[in-house]
């Protein structure tokens, strides 16, 4: 195996841990994304019910310093009207009804106008009874035909009399009423009735006001005082629905975001680090590839030495800036350094060796030719001696022959020829 591959399987094995850490830490932050996005929508429809508190506090208060009014006592009901008609608003109007539930004022037509002929008996004498406000559902006005929500509290200075004080909000009241104020325009804002109908709405009003909310919504509201749902509105969009219920009145009080734009920051925060970490494994196996690029360069340069040194050439002096590679490097040099020596050494005993052999025949042959020129004349002194210098003479041809097949071998020009033979 490369150590290429050595490197791939090392960075392999580090970041396998690294791997399941980060997609852990992904889905955390995709669920810590997801969460904040949720907490923002709780926050906001939180906001929303406290206007409906505000707006409806607002008109407690006000109906409470009308049913103290000495003209309630005094039965001067058109000062009363008139009193009453300043506390009017756009969309708002204020009546003034008997024990009977039979209107005896009512701000939203001139004052004497004979009262409709429906009766809030029932509404009424709950006041009455129980001496409490009572905030009223969805209904039609009789005397505007508007859709309406009403609020009614006991009067307390009527001198005995019993009366209640109401004040009427039509639906275009809740509009105008800053609730989808602040609100992305994606976002749909709802309030609801406990009926389960639309009060206000901020998409599609005009077609909904009135008709009943998605029963899916309802029915979570009804297990529990606030929570989510995810559901698809009236509009057929997927969405998050957060919803709380009004202190005041217990009216529903949702808001809506299309599950893209809740999802959406998480999607986002995951391919962030999902390419913060590929871009930290490309570049980790960038640097091992690197790394490994190097050292096989470095392995080579040690294995071209180690090859010359086996041809018996010194290798060149060579930095890798590689401690280990540089040592292993330096003791190849150092190993020619003491195989030239040994070399030497060889060289020298060969010669030494050469030079004995010969100096062997070299000898014969010398005192040979001393007899010859000593005495010439003496046939059989002659011939011996020639026979001498002959076999000394075949011998050095031996010598050099094999000095001539060893430069040969060396120089590879020796080729080896088999054949079968009988060793018998």
């Amino acid at each position: 195996m490369r150590i290429r591959s050595y490197l791939a399987l090392m960075v392999v094995s580090i970041l396998c841990p690294v791997l399941i850490a980060g997609a852990l830490v992904v889905d955390k932050i995709r669920r810590e994304e997801r969460e904040s996005a949720l907490q923002n929508l709780k926050e906001n429809v939180r906001g929303v019910s406290l206007i409906v508190d505000r707006e409806l506090q607002g008109s407690l208060s006000a109906l409470r310093a009308l049913g103290d009014s000495a003209h309630l006592a005094t039965g001067n009901f058109e000062a009363f009207y008139k009193q009453a008609a300043s506390l009017n608003g756009p969309h708002v109007w204020t009546f003034l009804l008997d024990e009977t539930g039979t209107q005896i004022i009512n701000t939203v037509v001139p004052y004497g106008t004979a009262p409709p002929s429906t009766s809030a008996l029932e509404r009424v004498t709950q006041v009455i009874q129980s001496q409490k406000p009572l905030i009223a559902d969805l209904s039609v006005s009789p005397v505007t035909g508007k859709l309406l929500t009403s609020i009614y509290v006991p009067a307390l200075a009527a001198g005995g009399k019993k009366y209640v004080v109401a004040q009427a909000f039509d639906v275009d009241h809740w509009s105008g009423a800053s609730l989808f104020d602040e609100i992305p325009a994606d976002w749909i804002v709802a309030v609801i009735d406990r009926q389960g109908r639309f009060i206000a709405r901020s998409h599609m009003a005009k077609e909904l006001l009135g008709k009943n909310a998605r029963p899916e919504l309802v029915a979570a509201s009804a297990a529990s005082q606030s929570g989510f749902i995810r559901h698809c509105t009236i509009e057929g969009i997927e969405s998050y629905d957060a919803f709380t219920h009004s202190k005041i009145s217990g009216w529903l009080v949702a808001v809506a975001a299309p599950t893209a734009m809740i999802d959406a920051p998480a999607h986002k925060a995951v391919i962030y680090a999902t390419v913060a970490i590929l871009f930290s494994i490309l570049a980790a196996l960038a640097v091992a590839y690197i790394f490994g690029r190097r050292l096989t360069l470095a392995t080579n340069i040690a294995g071209a030495a180690a090859m010359s040194l086996g041809r018996g050439q010194k290798p060149s002096p060579l930095k890798q800036n590689i401690f280990e590679f540089d040592k292993h490097y330096q003791a190849l040099i150092n190993a020619g350094d003491l195989l030239a020596e040994d070399q030497n050494v060889a060289k020298d005993q060969f010669l030494a060796m050469l030079g004995h052999e010969l100096r062997n025949p070299l000898a014969a042959i010398s005192g040979a030719i001393t007899l010859l020129k000593i005495n010439s004349t003496d046939r059989a002194k002659f011939e011996k001696c020639v026979a001498i210098i002959d076999r000394q003479n075949r011998h050095l041809s031996y010598i050099v022959d094999d000095l001539l097949d060893v430069s040969r071998l060396l120089a590879g020009k020796i080729q080896l020829e088999t054949k079968v033979m009988n060793i018998a």
